[in-house]
């Protein structure tokens, strides 16, 4: 791989079989609990302002998702009652492309385009196996720990 800058922009219909090529080596490395890939169609759908790539080269070494919604009781307590919201749905960056700021480029770049649309709250859930890294990972860009669920096998 190089070392080019990425470019962060929308995702577009020609870039689906790239995400979806992503997907498929995000659930191959194992690194989160319960990941299953999506049907290239549910990502057609999510489209729009709050589904960004990183482009380097020709190809995509990582991209973002999210959702907008309004909060409701059950989301109350974390998000004031009847206000909008960001939900992180995806971040992922190909092995090779990793520690070089892409994820928080893409990060960054999303949270900004949700305050564009004036969303001012943002929330993640993360079932990530390194735990310690993404919680500093989304230290790093702002967000706190509100609630924390640990399991044991056995």
């Amino acid at each position: 791989m190089t070392d080019e800058t990425p470019v962060i922009s929308y995702a577009t219909a020609n870039d689906i079989d790239a995400v979806s090529a992503l997907q498929l080596d995000w659930a191959a490395e194992g690194i989160t609990r319960g990941f299953v890939p999506d049907d290239p169609d549910d990502l057609r759908s999510a489209l729009g302002r709050l589904f960004l790539v990183a482009r380097i080269g020709g190809g995509i070494a990582g991209f973002i998702r999210g959702r907008e919604r309004v909060s409701d009781d059950a989301t109350g307590t974390v998000v004031p009652g009847n206000k909008r919201y960001l939900d992180v749905d995806d971040i992922y960056v190909a092995a090779g492309w990793r520690n070089r700021g892409i994820g928080g480029q893409l990060l960054d770049a999303l949270l900004q385009n949700a305050r564009a649309s004036g969303i001012d709250h943002f929330q993640v859930y993360s079932s990530s196996k390194d735990t310690d890294r993404i919680l500093g990972f989304y230290r790093k860009h702002g967000f706190d720990a509100w609630f924390l669920r640990l399991f044991r096998d056995g």
